[in-house]
């Protein structure tokens, strides 16, 4: 039987596959079956290509994979700007260079991701990772795997 992701309410077809808990007074799109939790997909890393999302993207991303992306963030961001430094150092100040605008380009777009990532996880977790190195992704990840271990099924009232 339809029960509700969030209570585990059974809930009632309500139209093109729409589900309503009477419980939590909303609509579910991906009702479980017979209390069973929702099983999240997410992939045990992220790429820099990833980084070209677009922010309502980024937005449906499980959180381990924006950790990921904002490890990769961070690291760009720290390797534009030592392009940056460089292309004003070998422009000798010269602010209007190509190289010195690309590399200037590339430092925004990076600080902006770095930007929306942290947002995203702001809302998700309540605050930034100041390290995002490879023992706190382990660790978050642990916590992932234990919790998939112990995850009891909710009761149907």
């Amino acid at each position: 039987m339809k029960t509700c992701t969030y209570c585990g309410s059974l809930v009632h077809e309500e139209k093109d596959h729409l589900f309503y808990c009477d419980f939590c007074l909303m609509y579910i799109q991906n009702p479980q079956e017979d209390g069973k939790r929702e099983h999240i997909e997410y992939r045990k890393q992220a790429s820099e290509k990833d980084l070209s999302n677009t922010t309502p993207e980024l937005m449906n991303l499980p959180t381990i994979e924006l950790l990921f992306l904002l490890k990769i963030s961070r690291k760009k961001r720290t390797e534009k700007y030592d392009e940056l430094c460089r292309s004003r150092r070998y422009t000798k100040g010269d602010s209007e260079s190509k190289n010195v605008q690309k590399a200037i380009e590339g430092y925004q777009f990076f600080t902006k991701k770095m930007y929306i990532i942290e947002n995203i996880l702001i809302q998700r977790i309540g605050y930034i990772p100041e390290r995002v190195n490879q023992l706190f992704l382990e660790g978050y990840l642990l916590k992932i795997n234990n919790s998939k271990k112990n995850k009891p099924h909710m009761k149907i009232f």
